[in-house]
């Protein structure tokens, strides 16, 4: 009932009897408090056209929008003259989803939810980066392989004549395979062991940089399946990078082994 010019303005506080600091600049105002009386018939400027602030109004403590403020100028004029955008901040996810709702009986009102897009392109950001790296542990499981596996014939070749030795006293081809077969997985082992040391000492540089620049804490969490994941992967490399040099040991004669020895 107080607007009732095109020009007339009313002051919307929040449940604090506070406003934005950007709307005390627009209507050229910039003490910390004032009384009612210096606030009612003042007049501003706002692209050449001025206006009269007419009331000051706050919204119930029930309300959703207890804590919003700013100014609420007649609507054809809002539309016409005075194109702006509020930024409503919910206490909480279920007031968020209140909000939203009664946003949506609104056909003319646009708005655009920060934290739904936030984790939208989160999740699509965090799915690019495990795209990554996965495509990264697989090169890195076939290099390990391959890698594993030249040496395990390296080792094969250096001890020829031991496993000639051990084919002589009657030991079984699958016997001598399996000395090799736990040397690798004893090398992964080791190799994990290094590898969860170098990512407990990289979450803990990463989670104090985070905690420096924004104030979250623990952000970068270390769960023991990821642990026993790499357990899991370092057998099966050990598996697969023994199962052709070793071949090479039921291939090998005693004799031949003892006469080139």
């Amino acid at each position: 009932d107080h607007i009732k010019k095109k020009t007339d303005v009313l002051i919307q506080l929040d449940s604090n009897n506070r406003i934005n600091n950007y709307y005390l600049k627009m209507i050229g105002l910039s003490n910390d408090t004032y009384d009612y009386s210096e606030l009612i018939d003042k007049e501003f400027k706002i692209k050449k056209t001025k206006y009269t602030i007419k009331g000051i109004i706050r919204a119930k403590k029930d309300s959703i929008l207890k804590d919003n403020n700013g100014l609420l100028f007649d609507k054809s004029n809002f539309i016409n003259n005075i194109p702006e955008e509020i930024f409503l901040y919910p206490i909480n996810y279920d007031n968020k989803v209140e909000l939203i709702n009664k946003l949506d009986n609104y056909s003319d009102i646009k708005y655009t939810d920060l934290s739904t897009s936030f984790k939208e392109l989160s999740v699509t950001f965090m799915d690019s980066i495990s795209v990554v790296l996965i495509a990264f542990s697989i090169i890195t499981l076939v290099v390990s392989s391959i890698l594993i596996s030249i040496l395990t014939y390296i080792n094969i070749m250096e001890y020829r004549k031991e496993i000639g030795i051990y084919k002589s006293l009657g030991v079984s081809n699958k016997e001598i395979k399996n000395i090799f077969t736990y040397e690798n997985l004893l090398i992964i082992i080791k190799s994990v062991l290094l590898s969860i040391l170098v990512i407990y000492i990289v979450r803990i540089i990463l989670n104090n940089l985070i905690l420096n620049i924004t104030g979250l804490s623990n952000v970068i969490v270390s769960d023991i399946s990821i642990y026993l994941q790499l357990f899991e992967v370092g057998y099966i490399i050990s598996a697969i990078s023994s199962i052709i040099p070793t071949r090479y040991i039921s291939k090998m004669k005693i004799v031949d082994i003892l006469r080139n020895d």
